[in-house]
């Protein structure tokens, strides 16, 4: 079974200039995203770019690179877009879409995914983080959702039946794909991530913050 990972990285971020190149310690952020993914046992790690900086540095991280046409490259373009365009091109039984933008992504979680993805027999699976510690509220309804506020209770008797996407990474077959033409459908699996693993940049202030996470600092 060949198992590819696709990194989608269109220029022209309107959030913060030049954001999937842009350094965060010393390294560019969607190099932490390459690097996870080329330590893992996925077959080839593949950038999906219409900029040639961002292929550039993508493939001096080690990435190997296909050139987005700009049609689906716009603000609106969803990035099963991406996902179409890659497969029309590249070869593989199962993708792994992964964000240049998850730089706490680490390799073992990525291969604890493709393991229950090929194990369990799933259409599709995504990197989940439960919110064991998050008392969550419908904020049109002003109703709490996994406790009641009347009886909080002990965090341990909440409930645990609810997941967060990451967002780190997902993973499908070419064939459903394919047919559906979304990421996620028909036999759902997931896998765990650590909360602190799941924080993306979409901010200068996100940017901020992980840097020093990432460092070990305060916040």
């Amino acid at each position: 079974m060949n198992v590819k990972v696709l990194i989608p990285a269109r220029g022209g971020s309107k959030t913060i200039k030049g954001k999937n190149i842009v350094d965060i310690n010393g390294f560019s952020l969607i190099s932490y995203s390459i690097t996870a993914a080329l330590a893992s046992k996925a077959d080839e790690v593949w950038v999906s770019t219409n900029e040639a900086a961002i292929a550039d540095v993508s493939r001096e991280c080690g990435a190997r690179i296909i050139i987005r046409p700009n049609e689906i490259c716009k603000d609106d373009s969803p990035t099963e877009d991406a996902v179409g365009h890659f497969l029309s091109e590249v070869k593989c039984d199962v993708v792994v879409l992964m964000q240049a933008t998850s730089p706490m992504v680490a390799f073992n979680d990525i291969d604890r995914g493709i393991e229950k993805y090929i194990s369990g027999g799933y259409d599709s699976l995504f990197s989940a983080v439960r919110p064991e510690d998050m008392l969550i509220w419908n904020r049109d309804r002003m109703e709490p959702i996994n406790y009641q506020y009347k009886d909080r209770g002990f965090r341990q008797n909440r409930d645990r039946n609810i997941l967060i996407e990451s967002g780190s990474f997902y993973i499908f077959s070419r064939e459903f794909f394919m047919e559906s033409r979304c990421r996620l459908g028909g036999k759902i699996g997931y896998i765990e991530v650590p909360f602190w693993r799941s924080f993306q940049v979409d901010s200068l202030e996100d940017l901020t913050n992980l840097a020093k996470l990432m460092k070990g600092e305060k916040c």
